[in-house]
């Protein structure tokens, strides 16, 4: 799996070079429209806002979270509580700012057809809105972006976005609720906190996890910095070779990357930073 700079390397290719177009001279699709909006019509900028914001908004704002909602349903009644919140969170990162690892990780490892489903609506999103002649620039995916540069834009058929986004929701809603209630699959929710015992109190649950992942990552002395993004714990190591993954497996790590020899990111979902932060605590002392 790619990491996430990957990804933005991959981005940068259509944002800042020939292959997202050129335009009087300006390379890229974000440089041109960032520095024609306000200057040209916008009609003339939709050969570039094809590779922008507007093909992720129909799944972020509508299918991702409608994909959430089936996922809380489908899931056992002594779940609903844990994923209910993970959804929300998720759902909020989503549908607000187009932030979608905290929904995708929830159900990329434990039902990776729904993963290539989702892939492909992705995919047929982009065509769609390139197709039914939307203009909405910028690089988000969320409502804001949706609001800031298309219904407040004139021109942006902005409209279409909710039409193709209503479809969307009802496709997310039915393949995924379907695809979970027949492979009987339900998101997994951390072992640790499963079976702790219910008088240990909050701050000791939170250092016998962050104990635990410290293990997990070879050690103290094998841990060098820690910091965490909107779903992953990343870490920079002395000896990857140390690293027991199914250690930090038991912590409710969704997935594990390895971007380099000394670097991991262990992928926690909406939780990653208050593990972040009790992980931080306990390598003071």
């Amino acid at each position: 799996m790619n990491s996430s700079l990957d990804i933005v390397a991959k981005n940068s290719l259509f944002r800042t070079t020939p292959l997202g177009g050129v335009y009087d001279g300006v390379e890229g699709c974000l440089n041109i429209f960032l520095q024609y909006v306000d200057k040209v019509p916008l009609s003339e900028l939709q050969p570039f806002t094809q590779f922008l914001g507007q093909g992720k908004m129909p799944f972020m704002m509508f299918g991702l979270p409608a994909a959430a909602l089936a996922i809380y349903r489908t899931s056992p009644s002594e779940k609903k509580g844990k994923v209910k919140a993970l959804m929300i969170a998720g759902v909020a990162a989503s549908f607000v700012s187009g932030i979608t690892e905290p929904l995708e990780f929830s159900f990329m490892f434990i039902a990776p057809v729904l993963f290539v489903f989702h892939s492909i609506m992705g995919g047929i999103s982009f065509m769609l809105m390139s197709v039914l002649g939307v203009i909405i620039g910028n690089t988000g995916g969320g409502i804001i972006d949706f609001f800031i540069w298309g219904v407040f834009q004139p021109g942006s058929n902005w409209y279409w976005v909710i039409v193709v986004g209503i479809f969307y929701a009802f496709i997310y809603y039915f393949v995924f609720k379907w695809y979970l209630t027949r492979k009987n699959i339900s998101i997994d929710v951390s072992e640790e906190d499963d079976t702790a015992d219910s008088n240990v109190s909050l701050d000791e649950k939170q250092r016998q996890t962050a104990a635990l992942v410290i293990e997990g990552l070879g050690g103290f002395d094998n841990v060098v910095t820690v910091n965490n993004c909107i779903s992953r714990l990343r870490v920079d190591v002395k000896d990857m070779s140390l690293v027991k993954e199914d250690i930090l497996k038991k912590t409710g790590s969704m997935g594990i990357v390895k971007p380099s020899d000394t670097h991991i990111q262990v992928i926690y979902g909406p939780k990653v930073e208050s593990i972040a932060d009790a992980v931080r605590e306990v390598l003071k002392y």
